[in-house]
């Protein structure tokens, strides 16, 4: 019986190290993006892309619109 209580404390030790070995496996995997560098699936939050008009006529979008209509040029 008491065989049993030494061997016990490595059997744990070993089995909680390998399960933190496999969780570091997990963590590891990364999706296929068009990132220079992978990108963990854990780091990543979502993926939106949205596309609308901007009405540079309206109050809220004035600093958008230039003088000489440049910025603007360039973002539509």
């Amino acid at each position: 019986m008491t065989s049993y209580f030494k061997v016990l404390p490595f059997a744990f030790t070993a089995l909680s190290v390998s399960l933190a070995a496999r969780a570091q496996e997990q963590a590891a995997a990364t999706a296929t993006t068009g990132a220079v560098r992978a990108i963990p699936v854990s780091d990543q939050m979502f993926r939106k892309t949205i596309w609308r008009a901007i009405d540079l006529r309206e109050k809220q979008n004035r600093p958008m619109f230039s003088d000489g209509k440049e910025i603007s040029r360039v973002i539509i």
